[in-house]
């Protein structure tokens, strides 16, 4: 995969990355499936290794050093207590630009 993980400041967090994966158009327009897919599934592992992180994740193009955002939008606590429906379980794909 070209795109490198960056470890974030806070690593601990309630966030699985297990919903519904959401790309941007402007991510949609400049990577591809097959590395989104990757993006996304690497995420996903890495919260359950840890047993949940932070909201925020950070991935570094290994060429173009272009930056992109993985943004969960519920905790899994938050989930299960249904403090959110779960048409709420998704995250979201984005260059930091498109914030």
């Amino acid at each position: 995969m070209k795109w490198i993980y960056q470890q974030p400041d806070k690593k601990k967090g309630d966030y699985w990355f297990a919903g519904r994966c959401i790309a941007t158009a402007g991510i949609s327009n400049e990577i591809s499936m097959e590395e989104l897919r990757a993006i996304a599934q690497d995420v996903h592992n890495k919260a359950f290794t840890f047993g949940g992180i932070d909201y925020l994740q950070k991935y570094v193009h290994e060429d173009t050093k272009r930056v992109v955002w993985i943004i969960d939008q519920v905790t899994r606590s938050s989930l299960k207590n249904g403090d959110h429906p779960p048409e709420h379980n998704y995250f979201t794909i984005l260059f930091p630009e498109e914030y």
